[in-house]
Formats: C-alpha cells, structure tokens, sequence
C-alpha cells in the first residue's frame, strides 16, 4: 500500500488535543490521524454489521445494502 501525502486543516480545540496527544508519547500528526481515522472506521464498520470489510470494498457493501 503507498501512502499519499495531504493538507489537514485543524481547528484550536484539535490542535490542542493533538499536543496533550504527543506530549503523552502518540507520536506525530500523522500517526495520530491514521489512528483516529482507524478506530472511528473500525466503530462504523461493527455498528453497519459489515463483517467483511477488509475483503469487500465500500462500494460493494453499499450496493448490497440497496
């Protein structure tokens, strides 16, 4: 997999997270987004019941679902 290289425009109160974040040891920006962005994926995919999402793409799973 390659990796894509992104602005990210944050506000105050996430700038503030982020260095509470890194200063408890959460490492860089990007590391800290890729998680974040991991977890909440991991969330929706249990409350959507798609059980296999690392096979399937979203696209697929949409279409059955209509």
């Amino acid at each position: 997999m390659t990796s894509q290289q992104t602005s990210l425009q944050i506000n105050e109160a996430t700038q503030e997270q982020y260095r509470l974040l890194k200063l408890w040891g959460f490492g860089t920006l990007t590391h800290v987004t890729r998680t974040a962005v991991d977890r909440m994926f991991q969330t929706e995919a249990k409350r959507r019941d798609w059980p296999d999402y690392e096979t399937e793409s979203g696209t697929e799973f949409t279409e059955k679902q209509t």
